[in-house]
């Protein structure tokens, strides 16, 4: 029964490196992802404001022409002065002279505020393409570098996955389904090491007549508490296959 143990413990070594090099490799194109997320969030950014830019710009050009417009009404009217013959001639002309006066006023002003905000607007485009420059120039070196890693990982699992194919040959159908159907419901953990009496998976205390029985390891047995396979952490046979967190300090 020990050699069973032996390859439990060897299979459990194998599915914890392949669960660690899954999850990196299903993390890696979400990571690409990001980062073209990110390029195309600052591309869209850029596109709104190059947008505001050209309608502020046409903006612009439009009150140019109405301040051409209100100048040449304003001097329109002061060219009809001579030919004014009454008083109150005189008075409407020079109220609508000061009208246009006061449209004048409130229109240039609207070109500043226009022209200021070109500014800003033209600020911002400028400092969004200096980062998408960056963020491109930045991502396009570490995604090479993400992708040489999913490579990496891809070569890696199939490589832990053939291994994984030799050490469960020779475990028995039975013993191998109890050990997957753990492997799903505990979590990826589907056997565990116990010392002192102790079950290191779920930390509780077995009862001591079972913890005697284990220590003989002359039979397969769960944990009475998380239903997982265990073995005696200190059995000399195996102190070569056991988890290296779980190997005793040596006293000094």
């Amino acid at each position: 029964m020990i050699e069973s143990i032996k390859r439990l413990i060897e299979l459990a070594g194998e599915d914890e490196q392949i669960r660690k090099l899954e999850a990196r490799h299903a993390s890696i194109p979400a990571k690409l992802q990001e980062m073209e997320q990110k390029s195309e969030t600052l591309r869209q950014e850029l596109t709104e404001n190059e947008q505001r830019l050209q309608e502020c710009r046409t903006r612009k050009s439009q009150l140019e022409k109405e301040v051409e417009e209100i100048r040449s009404n304003i001097s329109k009217s002061n060219s009809k002065r001579s030919k004014i013959k009454t008083n109150r001639e005189y008075w409407a002309m020079m109220k609508e002279v000061e009208d246009l006066k006061v449209l004048l006023k409130t229109k240039e002003d609207e070109i500043i505020a226009a022209m200021e905000e070109l500014e800003g607007i033209e600020k911002t485009c400028d400092s969004l393409r200096h980062n998408i420059e960056s963020v491109l120039k930045e991502s396009e070196g570490e995604a090479q570098q993400l992708k040489g890693e999913l490579k990496e990982a891809e070569t890696d699992l199939e490589r832990h996955r053939t291994v994984r194919l030799d050490i469960v040959a020779p475990i028995d159908e039975d013993l191998l389904y109890q050990y997957n159907r753990l492997l799903k419901v505990r979590g990826g953990e589907a056997i565990a090491g116990v010392r002192d009496g102790v079950c290191m998976a779920c930390n509780m205390m077995i009862p001591p007549q079972q913890y005697n029985e284990l220590q003989r390891s002359d039979r397969l047995m769960k944990c009475p508490h998380c239903q997982r396979i265990i073995y005696w952490l200190d059995h000399k046979e195996l102190q070569d296959y056991i988890p290296q967190q779980f190997v005793r300090a040596e006293e000094e």
